[in-house]
């Protein structure tokens, strides 16, 4: 069976590094900015994104989307689960303010802002 780094698909290097700095998951590199890596921007911003994308896509169940509001239910709800559906929704590039985020359960709540 893979493991995360293995999923993720970092080069030898790339995988050591992290290995180094004792980054061995998915979670644990969805909650880190470019910076913690120190990969640089480009290929930090890219692991980011792949660990992220591969997160929400393990774990979002079922996502419902109304006028104003989207539900997503996920299997697991953590921090790195919410900033990764959050980061793949693309609220996070959305203008600060524009909308809220709740969660209940293993359901995370985005309110659009009149």
């Amino acid at each position: 069976m893979e493991d995360d780094l293995e999923l993720l698909g970092v080069l030898p290097s790339d995988r050591k590094k992290l290995e180094s700095m004792g980054i061995t998951s998915l979670e644990q590199i969805a909650l880190l900015t470019y910076q913690q890596l120190g990969m640089g921007k480009s290929k930090g911003e890219s692991i980011i994104r792949r660990a992220q994308n591969i997160i929400a896509n393990r774990e979002i169940d079922d996502i419902e989307i109304g006028e104003k509001e989207i539900r997503v239910r996920v299997k697991n709800l953590s921090k790195a689960v919410k900033k990764s559906v959050l980061s793949v929704l693309g609220v996070y590039d959305l203008h600060p303010g524009s909308v809220v985020v709740s969660e209940k359960g293993n359901t995370i709540h985005i309110f659009r802002k009149s």
